[in-house]
């Protein structure tokens, strides 16, 4: 199933509306009309810009600090005697990447507003499908999913970021070793919240009662009251 994150398709979606019906209130506002396609043209190279990046909530993002898009039309366009007509579209253009700064920042705020990554039924919403399977030697075969009800009510549990990392390099870098392996197993075939657009890889302990998450380059760690496999009857 293709996961898109609805939020933040809405807000693009948003963002390219308000900009493009500020380029049509121009327009209509101007005396002397500009060709169509230069308008669009001087709008998108008015979004080319110096910036910086900045790391927001383990999320990057370009922050405008120069209109070079801006300088380049207007070292053409003034030469042309057509700087008057194309300038505001070329400025809307600079202007809309700071409305994209604004619309980020909401999208955040509403991301951990539906979607909070500490709860792990963001997660792990639908396990109708769900399966697991073994992919450290030390892990049991013969065993069956026991998931409760109320599991997408377990919040993460307040680990320490170095123990959680930790765990995951291990299961990378050790599944063909002999020795005891936290989190022997893999929790496949399940959906996260309809609207996400995340796609989680989670690990099982080997007792059942812990599910690490891996997700966007972030790891979190759930604790669970009661185990969610058990063994197979009439095997060992």
């Amino acid at each position: 199933m293709l996961q898109v994150n609805i939020v933040e398709s809405l807000l693009t979606i948003i963002s390219w509306l308000i900009v493009i019906s500020a380029v049509v209130i121009i327009y209509r506002r101007q005396e002397k009309k500009g060709l169509i396609w230069k308008i669009i043209v001087a709008a998108f190279v008015g979004l080319f810009s110096f910036s910086i990046t900045l790391t927001i909530f383990d999320r990057s993002v370009q922050f405008a600090i120069l209109p070079l898009g801006v300088w380049v039309l207007f070292a053409i366009l003034n030469r042309r005697g057509s700087w008057d007509t194309y300038r505001r579209f070329a400025w809307l253009g600079f202007l809309a990447n700071y409305l994209f700064f604004l619309l980020f920042f909401i999208g955040l705020l509403l991301n951990h507003f539906f979607y909070p990554k500490n709860e792990l039924a963001t997660y792990l919403n639908d396990v109708e499908n769900a399966e697991l399977i073994a992919i450290h030697p030390t892990g049991k075969q013969h065993i069956e999913l026991d998931i409760p009800d109320d599991l997408s009510k377990v919040k993460a549990m307040p680990h320490d970021t170095y123990d959680v990392h930790v765990w995951y390099i291990d299961i990378v870098l050790n599944e063909s070793s002999i020795t005891n392996e936290r989190f022997p197993y893999l929790l496949i075939n399940t959906q996260a919240k309809p609207g996400s657009g995340l796609r989680p890889t989670i690990y099982v302990e080997e007792n059942g009662k812990g599910l690490l998450i891996t997700t966007q380059g972030k790891q979190f760690y759930f604790s669970l009251k009661d185990s969610i496999i058990r063994e197979v009857n009439g095997y060992d």
